[in-house]
């Protein structure tokens, strides 16, 4: 009598084990996705519109990289619209820094080679390996159909909506897009309204991306629902975009960069073991000086190495 009796029991209890697994709504897999390591990063390193890359490629790279790394196991089609919105901001955004990090010279620009860093396979995302553009132009604009995503994604340069200094998160999703709408139509470095001229002159963003927001036709609408004033039969013009590295300098430290074509860097001061060749513009942080030689942190490796004062500058 015992024995079925416990098995008995025991054979209910998995059936309701499995009837509860399966039972939870796949959006409730959403919680697992934290973006408090972004936030981090985002809050200790935007100020003033820029971002401190160099400070993220010396002090929050593991970070930054085990954040990309959780999102790459995530399935998109677990989650809820505003859960993949939020997932897919963040990817974009921080997949862009990690790009500049590992391309960062004093003189780079995204728009570099022809726009190559959106170009390149670097988006990492269910398994696959895909591009900045292919995020942001085959899965987010066609998927969400909302034009506010122009003012979170951010492209690295000047002229693009300022990077917001916390990580999107769902459940504040529609009214932070509505504010990072708002805030970047009302930036007068940006997007301009001229009442005498009764004109509005636009980011480019709204020449290249008209159609998400109904049209060149409907511009002058779409802005307005962002303003406070009239401006009915404003005529449209577009101001030009600068692809200049949104970057934020180093508060801490002192930074050079190379300033000849290559500089040779050695393990030790005048030792004659040269360890490595450093490019023009490449930029590093001065560890120590010795007569006329500096002490370099050289990114991404375990090794320092020292180069002569007179090949570099002050960045």
């Amino acid at each position: 009598m015992n024995t079925p009796t416990k098995r008995t029991r025991f054979v209910w209890t998995v059936q309701v084990i499995l009837f509860l697994c399966l039972s939870v709504p796949s959006g409730a897999i959403a919680a697992t996705i934290d973006h408090n390591k972004f936030d981090a990063i985002l809050q200790a390193n935007v100020r003033d519109e820029r971002v401190d890359y160099l400070n993220i490629r010396k002090n929050h790279w593991p970070q930054l990289i085990e954040y990309l790394d959780t999102l790459a196991k995530v399935d998109p089609t677990t989650l809820s619209r505003n859960q993949q919105l939020a997932l897919y901001i963040n990817l974009y955004n921080a997949s862009m820094i990690r790009a500049i990090i590992e391309r960062f010279r004093a003189d780079y620009s995204p728009s570099e080679s022809l726009y190559r860093v959106f170009k390149e396979k670097l988006v990492r995302l269910s398994h696959k390996t895909i591009t900045l553009d292919y995020l942001e132009h085959k899965i987010i604009r066609p998927t969400f159909i909302d034009p506010r995503v122009h003012a979170a994604l951010v492209c690295a340069a000047h002229s693009c909506p300022p990077l917001w200094d916390r990580a999107y998160v769902a459940e504040h999703l529609d009214a932070t897009l509505d504010k990072k709408m708002s805030d970047f139509i009302h930036d007068s470095s940006r997007n301009r309204i001229e009442t005498d001229q009764r004109t509005l002159r636009l980011s480019k963003i709204f020449d290249w991306y008209a159609d998400d927001f109904g049209g060149k036709s409907k511009l002058v609408d779409y802005i307005s629902t962002y303003l406070q004033s009239d401006v009915t039969g404003f005529r449209v013009k577009f101001l030009s975009y600068s692809w200049k590295l949104n970057v934020a300098h180093p508060q801490l430290g002192r930074w050079i960069t190379v300033a000849t074509r290559s500089a040779k860097l050695f393990a030790l001061p005048g030792s004659g073991a040269e360890i490595a060749r450093l490019k023009k513009n490449k930029v590093f942080e001065v560890l120590r000086e010795e007569g006329d030689w500096l002490l370099l942190d050289i990114p991404f490796s375990t090794n320092d190495g020292w180069v002569k004062a007179t090949l570099t500058k002050n960045y």
